[in-house]
Parts: structure tokens; C-alpha cells; sequence
């Protein structure tokens, strides 16, 4: 398509691009048909001893390697994607891709939290705080769970108050567990974020944006306070 399409970025399962109105979504069909074919022919080739022998247990494996357009037909306002597997696209609702955060049918989420405080403050400025690095999105938005798998050869050995005020030392195996936690995204803590800054400072003189923001809901509104060096103090608010 030449300069009618630019690529911006996507995931194993997905293309994010901005085309030109011209562009129908069947010639981009008809432009990634090849690929889906090929992959088709290696999932046939991969899978031919085991339809063969176990035919009737061997799965069609339909669609798989294939392509569709989501939601055929309608194009984004805005779309942003980021370096920690976060993206967002936009047309008046947040429709939000962000690796460990869920967004879970009809409960607040961060989709939602965007676009309450989008209303007040327009997209652009929430991006710039919701969706940068150092943010903090607290459990009752993302709903993230995080597990525990111990050892086998784990144990506890600790004293024990139960409900009715009796303690016991107790020594036990330690147990497979998942709690709620709070979600951490571009986390400047980790190596390949403090590269992503400092290339952006030296081959853009870019002053980059590392204080940490936390996402939260007080008394049932969103807000975002930021902590930076100097301050501490909410900086939207629902």
C-alpha cells in the first residue's frame, strides 16, 4: 500500500496500523492472504503424522494462522502503544490491551477509569499519566492476581492466633497461593526500561516523564496522584 499504510505496532496475535479511508479492509485481507497460507500449509505439514495416526482426538486447528479484521469497518481517532505490551485505541471509549490487566465484564476497570477522567481532562492529557512509566494501577482496577509456588521442601514454622485469640505454632509445608496485587507498568526499576529512557534522552534529547503515578478510586472516583521529587499530590481527579 505504499505510504497509505503505516504499521505502529502489535503483539504475537495482532497488527495495529493507520491506512488511509481509502484502504478496504478486503484489500488488506487480500494482502495478508499469502501469509495466512503459508502458515495454514506449515500447520498441515506439522500436524499430518498426528491427523494420520489420531485422527479423530487431532484438532482442525481452524483459523489459526489466519488473519481478520477487528471490528470490521471502523476505524480509531487515536491509538497509542507502548513498550510494556500496553495499547490503547481510541473513538470516545478505551478499548485497552495491557499484559496482566484485566478488565472484567461489568466491573470498573482501567478502560473505565480512562474514560471517566477523559470527560474532564481529554484523552491526550490522561495518556500522558495513566499509560506512561512508573505507573501504579491499584487492585480495584486492574484485578491483577499474582501466584506463589513454593518448593517442595518449603515449610513454615511460625506461632498462630486464631479468630478466638488462641495461639499455636504451627509447621507446615507452605501451600500454592494467589492473592490480588496491585499492577506496575514501565517500571524504571527494570533494565529494559532504563535503556527504553535512556535512548530516548540521548538520540532524542527527550525529557522523559519517570515519576511515579498511582491509579486509584477514592470514594468510588478515579484519581491519579504523582510523586516526584518535589511534590506529592493528586493531579486528576473524577
Amino acid at each position: 500500500f505504499g505510504n497509505s499504510i503505516r504499521i505502529l505496532g502489535g503483539d504475537t496475535d495482532s497488527i495495529k496500523a493507520s491506512v488511509d479511508y481509502d484502504v478496504t479492509d478486503k484489500e488488506l485481507e487480500d494482502a495478508l492472504r499469502p501469509l495466512a497460507e503459508c502458515s495454514k500449509e506449515a500447520i498441515n505439514r506439522a500436524q499430518k503424522n498426528v491427523r494420520e495416526k489420531f485422527g479423530n482426538m487431532a484438532s482442525t486447528l481452524k483459523d489459526i494462522g489466519s488473519f481478520e479484521i477487528e471490528n470490521a469497518g471502523h476505524h480509531y481517532d487515536k491509538h497509542i502503544e507502548l513498550w510494556n505490551k500496553t495499547r490503547l485505541s481510541w473513538d470516545g471509549n478505551a478499548h485497552i490491551t495491557a499484559a496482566g490487566i484485566a478488565r472484567p465484564i461489568g466491573e470498573y476497570h482501567l478502560g473505565t477509569f480512562i474514560e471517566d477522567l477523559a470527560q474532564k481532562y481529554g484523552i491526550e492529557k490522561v495518556m500522558n499519566y495513566c499509560l506512561g512509566y512508573n505507573v501504579v494501577i491499584a487492585n480495584e482496577i486492574s484485578h491483577s492476581l499474582e501466584g506463589y509456588r513454593p518448593n517442595a521442601q518449603d515449610r513454615l514454622n511460625i506461632e498462630v492466633t486464631d479468630y478466638l485469640g488462641n495461639t499455636s505454632f504451627v509447621s507446615s509445608h507452605e501451600s500454592v497461593a494467589l492473592y490480588p496485587i496491585n499492577r506496575v507498568i514501565g517500571d524504571t526499576s527494570k533494565i529494559a526500561n532504563m535503556q527504553n529512557i535512556k535512548y530516548l534522552q540521548e538520540k532524542y534529547n527527550r525529557k522523559v516523564d519517570t515519576s511515579e503515578k498511582i491509579l486509584e478510586l477514592k470514594d468510588g472516583r478515579p484519581i491519579v496522584r504523582v510523586y516526584d521529587i518535589k511534590e506529592y499530590k493528586i493531579k486528576m481527579e473524577g
